[in-house]
């Protein structure tokens, strides 16, 4: 088997965590109260360094002791793989013992020279390591599952379950489970009410129905298919044939009111294959098109070592995938809503010109294959997201970024580091900024020995996101170091904390980090941005927030119903993380407003799907299903590189949402849209309605 891929010389170790966020797991709280840092990385606990460069250039001033505040975390210091239990888990091997945390004492082991106490307790304990055994066998295949494998699975239910519907009828047995609907016979008098108003007349029919010429069965029920129908007559025999008139034997069974015709009208007037044909078709293209992705080869990396990478298709290939997929998705709906529109219509239809007498039911299998088809249509045209084409600006041709200065926040780890060394490695002035020292100075460490040659400047800047005092504090020494700030990477964040945690300020902790210690910071760095700007290339000066995928799928419409909906705290994290990120692209939005007239241009990113440590606060098995989504941090850098050094993006794009690895959003949501317009645009002014908010919210640390 081929071994899995390791990561690169300036990348952290892959991690069993996901989100669509590029964010540093630094700025993360986990609850109100709880200790500042773990000891080991606390700044109080080392000699506060000034902030210099691995290469030996110091800032004009000293970084100052910042008050952390209360309730602090390092980055992932709580909630690594051992500490969920995951890792000790998946690396016990077969032979060895295990140290029980309660009671101190060792478990036993297959291997183990010992007699078990009984033979069923020695089977209990192989059974439980067979599907230990088992459980890491299967683990062990998860970094070869690409996204886009799990994207033919999904159309392959497709191609599977359409068939099914199609087949609906066309013989006796299991497929009259997939009918479209039923028609048979009353089996007593109607009620005024199914007789539309004329109960005597329906129960006439009926007793019509009920008199058999002799030697002649009576039909008591009719079954509709796409291509075929059904009937059952009085002796409960099934006939199936390719329709009404070449139902076998018809010619010598009764059928008094036509149920038989009804249901070859139904067939041949109403409903059509064609629809669901179209899709299949469509979906064996997609996974015709998705087989050609590359698979995993071997490269070397910074130190020369061969590691296994997976490749990203074709432009045109994933262009053609995902217009296929797209296409898919609205032909299976609009197939579904015909279907079943059209067999309840017909049902009622039949049973009024029957005055009660007969009776319809749609089918309930067919119904349902007919819309888990679309639903699975529309997952895996999402899915399309999480496999995007190749990135148009990497570090192979990333032009010289020598005399231009970033700020990268998160910039010691995940997304932000290899950001950071991107930017390093082409002779540019990089900031790493964030609240953990000893992890900087580690990355700033390693990037250097990653990228010997370089002409650029690394330096750490102290700054905690969720504390308003600190963000003021580090921009202020930024300020008074550099005259000038060429890009702002908004990068770090925190996702799904601990219920309860808050910000130094009080205020719940994925807002604070992610939208009100940003907002602080771009203000406090505006005048310096707008400064540069004037001398600057047109458009090179920017500010890039990092939003997420759950804007696409898990924002409210509109963004939220009102601004305190999306400012009042929720009692379920996963709500109060989407507010936050659909609040970094409100305020790109906004500050595109307020400074892109004076020349710095403001962009929302999503980073995409990445390995990181952003979601560490989730259940550990979180990790092992999304891990087939996920691809390694630089991938994430590539999508910030894009919007902030694409030559392509012009001032006008100010506000626009950037998609995986570097291109425009095709299809922002309409009503996130008009949430960033103001009402004389036909908007609704939410997104400057939540710009003001922040803006009072920070007031009193400008």
């Amino acid at each position: 088997m081929r071994r899995a891929k390791s990561p690169s010389a300036h990348e952290p170790p892959p991690k069993a965590t996901a989100e669509s966020d590029a964010s540093d797991s630094a700025e993360s709280r986990p609850t109100k109260g709880a200790a500042d840092e773990p000891v080991s990385s606390r700044s109080d606990q080392q000699p506060e360094a000034a902030a210099t460069t691995p290469t030996g250039s110091t800032s004009k001033h000293d970084v100052p002791s910042i008050r952390s505040g209360a309730s602090r975390a390092g980055a992932g210091a709580a909630n690594s793989p051992d500490d969920n239990g995951v890792a000790a888990a998946n690396n016990e091997k077969p032979g060895s013992t295990r140290q029980n945390s309660a009671s101190g004492s060792a478990e036993w082991s297959p291997d183990r020279r010992s007699t078990p106490a009984s033979t069923t307790s020695n089977d209990g304990t192989a059974k439980r390591f067979a599907v230990k055994g088992a459980l890491r066998y299967f683990i062990s295949f998860l970094p070869y599952i690409g996204y886009h494998h799990v994207l033919m699975m999904l159309l392959g239910v497709v191609v599977i379950t359409l068939p099914l519907v199609l087949a609906g009828c066309t013989s006796a047995g299991p497929m009259q489970a997939f009918r479209l609907v039923s028609i048979s016979y009353a089996t007593e008098a109607p009620s005024p009410k199914e007789a539309m108003l004329n109960a005597t007349l329906g129960s006439s029919m009926l007793d019509l129905s009920m008199n058999e010429t002799e030697g002649t069965p009576l039909v008591r029920e009719v079954q509709v298919g796409y291509f075929s129908i059904c009937v059952r007559l009085e002796s409960e025999d099934w006939q199936c044939g390719i329709n009404g008139a070449a139902v076998p034997g018809r010619p010598n069974i009764s059928d008094a009111l036509g149920v038989v015709d009804m249901g070859h009208l139904f067939r041949t007037k109403t409903v059509s294959p064609a629809l669901f044909i179209i899709v299949i078709l469509l979906c064996a293209a997609t996974m015709i098109a998705l087989s050609t992705f590359p698979g995993w080869h071997e490269e070397e990396d910074t130190e020369g070592s061969l590691r296994e990478i997976k490749p990203f298709p074709s432009r045109a290939v994933s262009t053609l995938a995902l217009l296929s997929s797209l296409l898919a998705t609205a032909v299976a709906y609009v197939a579904a809503l015909w279907q079943h529109t059209s067999c309840a219509a017909t049902g009622t239809l039949f049973e009024s010109l029957r005055y009660g007498a007969v009776e319809v039911h749609i089918g309930a299998g067919a119904a349902a294959l007919g819309w888990i088809s679309v639903f699975v249509a529309i997952m895996g045209n999402t899915y399309s997201q999480f496999f995007p084409p190749e990135p148009r600006l990497t570090e192979a041709n990333l032009p010289s970024q020598e005399g231009r200065v970033f700020v990268v926040t998160g910039g010691y780890s995940g997304v932000g580091q290899a950001l950071g060394l991107m930017l390093y490695r082409a002779g540019g002035t990089v900031y790493i900024a964030g609240r953990d020292e000893s992890k900087a100075v580690a990355a700033i460490a390693q990037m250097t020995a990653d990228a010997p040659d370089s002409l650029g400047k690394l330096a750490f800047l102290k700054v905690a996101l969720d504390d308003l005092a600190s963000v003021k504090v580090a921009a202020q020494q930024f300020v008074d170091t550099e005259t000038r700030l060429d890009v702002l990477f908004n990068n770090a964040g925190v996702s799904n904390p601990p219920a309860g945690s808050i910000s130094a300020q009080g205020f719940e902790l994925q807002m604070a980090t992610n939208c009100l210690g940003p907002y602080l910071f771009t203000q406090l760095l505006l005048p310096l941005l707008v400064e540069t700007a004037a001398t600057a290339p047109p458009a090179s000066v920017r500010v890039v927030f990092t939003s997420s995928i759950t804007t696409d799928h898990l924002a409210p419409r509109g963004g939220a119903s009102s601004l305190a909906d999306m400012t009042v705290p929720s009692s379920v994290q996963q709500n109060n993380y989407t507010h936050s990120k659909t609040g970094n692209w409100f305020l790109a939005s906004e500050l595109a407003r307020q400074v892109g007239p004076r020349g710095v241009l403001c962009m929302a990113q999503n980073p995409g799907n990445l390995r990181t440590s952003l979601l560490r606060h989730f259940h550990w098995f979180v990790g092992y299903a999304v891990a087939p989504l996920l691809y390694e941090p630089r991938f994430g850098a590539y999508t910030e590189l894009w919007a902030g050094l694409s030559p392509d993006l012009v001032i006008e794009d100010g506000g626009k949402h950037v998609e995986p690895w570097g291109r425009m959003h095709p299809n922002p949501r309409s009503d996130l849209v008009l949430a960033m317009k103001s009402k004389e645009e036909g908007g609704t002014e939410l997104a400057a309605e939540f710009a003001d908010w922040c803006e009072r919210m920070t007031a009193d640390f400008r």
